[in-house]
């Protein structure tokens, strides 16, 4: 990207003193090529935007001073070829060249015996804003809009894929690129992307050789055929692939992304139905060739038939790849061979109070009730702990069909000591993940804003290994108290 340069503008000429000979001086040229000046052998560019670039106006010319008048001084010429001023041949293609601007001529001086300089030129308001070329010059496959060639001294060579829009003097196609303005569509540089329908778009052949890449480095071509221009619209390519290391309780599934050079995001929809539900994301490198990838998920339901997608979204959009299924396995049986194993589970001390908002656990001590309380259990292997809490709340038993389930008794209801049971309706979870050996897990009995109410309650803890063993369950009870005061 070549953006908003400009070259110096002539000097003005100097005002003539002499009583016999009083000579204006001549404004001095603008300066050549705003965003590129050549001098010497050939200057060949590819895959670049030359945007808003202007070359220097030319300076006001000088007045005579005293008589006898022979001269006022000539305006400068303004400075040529606001993209590009080559003095050799030039050789153009897949470029974006817009809105460049070539400098004005300068005035002559204001009149007789004035003694003032005339004024200097507008810088880049002046012809051949976009090329100023000597020798056998070619621009192919390259958009030119919002600025002017100078084309009758030299000849071009245009292979008819060139778009000229509101470009006198430059050659192609008189049609509208629908270029968008210059902003960070991927890759290391700003550039113009063209828009939906625009012309520029698979103008090429198909077949035809263009160049590897475009100014940001995505593959030509990214469609059916190239574009012209320094932009190549190129969205990613997709492929949902298999089903690896599938368990109960977790699957690695995958597939192929490709990114067209550019860099790109994808995830894994994945769900029981095609509505899906969950994903999960990761992002690839702009790899030149096709990346196979591979996502991990968790969290699943053994013996459940899941649907999932690859999804992939690059600077040019998004490709979704097909639906296919698994079914996740029983898993493993819990507490079974290999799976983790919790022992001495230990709630200390295990009648408290609710820790207050902002204060700190406190021990038990004569007359006063601890706040909070630690629960300590070994681990036979490193583990995920799922710890949680239950309260104890009296039930009775209903008959719904063939099953009998527990319900929770709506208070001051009684029922038969035979129809009695419990419910253990949780009422906060705690996860953390421990290293083989004891450890401890401070209870503060308030699970965000609301605290335990005083009751009865137990705590089940389980532990799930990295193979996705579960351990059995392990319980122990205690007591939240009403907190004095």
């Amino acid at each position: 990207l070549i953006d908003a340069n400009g070259s110096g503008a002539g000097s003005a000429g100097g005002v003539g003193v002499s009583t016999t000979a009083a000579l204006g001086g001549d404004g001095g040229s603008g300066g050549e090529g705003g965003a590129i000046g050549s001098t010497g052998g050939t200057l060949a560019l590819s895959d670049v935007t030359i945007s808003d670039n202007s070359t220097g106006g030319g300076g006001g010319g000088g007045a005579h001073s005293t008589a006898p008048v022979i001269r006022n001084g000539a305006g400068g010429a303004g400075g040529q070829g606001g993209g590009i001023f080559s003095s050799g041949p030039l050789v153009v293609g897949h470029a974006t060249i817009v809105r460049n601007g070539s400098g004005s001529a300068g005035s002559g001086a204001l009149g007789a015996l004035s003694g003032a300089r005339g004024s200097r030129g507008t810088p880049g308001s002046g012809l051949s804003g976009a090329v100023r070329a000597s020798g056998s010059s070619t621009i192919t496959r390259s958009i030119l809009a919002g600025n002017s060639c100078d084309t009758t001294s030299i000849p071009v060579v245009d292979d008819t894929l060139n778009i000229a829009f509101q470009a006198p003097g430059c050659i192609g196609a008189s049609i509208d690129p629908r270029l968008g303005p210059l902003a960070g569509n991927g890759g290391p540089t700003f550039t113009m992307r063209p828009g939906a329908g625009s012309p520029a778009i698979d103008r090429e052949p198909a077949g035809a050789t263009c160049s590897a890449t475009d100014q940001r480095g995505a593959l030509r071509p990214g469609g059916a055929a190239c574009d012209v221009g320094a932009f190549e619209i190129a969205p990613p390519g997709v492929s949902t692939g298999g089903v690896s290391a599938l368990a109960g309780s977790s699957a690695t599934v995958g597939g192929v992304v490709d990114t067209r050079g550019l860099e790109t995001g994808y995830r894994v929809e994945f769900g029981t139905t095609t509505a899906y539900g969950r994903q999960v994301a990761a992002s690839a490198a702009g790899a030149p060739a096709p990346t196979t990838v591979s996502v991990p998920l968790a969290g699943l339901t053994p013996v459940t038939t899941y649907h999932y997608r690859l999804v992939a979204t690059g600077p040019d959009g998004t490709a979704t790849g097909v639906d296919r299924t698994f079914t996740t396995t029983a898993g493993a049986v819990a507490g079974g061979p290999g799976a983790p194993r919790i022992t001495r589970l230990m709630v200390s001390p295990r009648a408290f109070a609710a820790v207050p908002r902002g204060a700190s656990l406190r021990p038990p001590a004569p007359g006063r009730i601890a706040l909070g309380t630690r629960i300590s259990f070994v681990l036979s292997e490193p583990a995920a702990v799922r710890i949680v809490i239950q309260r104890n709340v009296a039930g009775h038993r209903v008959r719904r069909g063939a099953r009998v389930r527990c319900v929770a008794l709506a208070p001051p209801r009684r029922v038969a000591r035979a129809q009695r049971c419990v419910v253990h309706p949780t009422r906060g979870t705690l996860r953390v993940a421990r290293a083989r050996g004891a450890t401890r897990v401070r209870l503060t009995g308030r699970f965000g804003a609301r605290a335990l109410a005083p009751g009865s309650y137990r705590v089940v803890v389980t532990a799930t290994d990295a193979t996705g063993a579960r351990s059995r369950p392990v319980r122990a009870p205690f007591t939240v108290l009403r907190r004095a005061g």
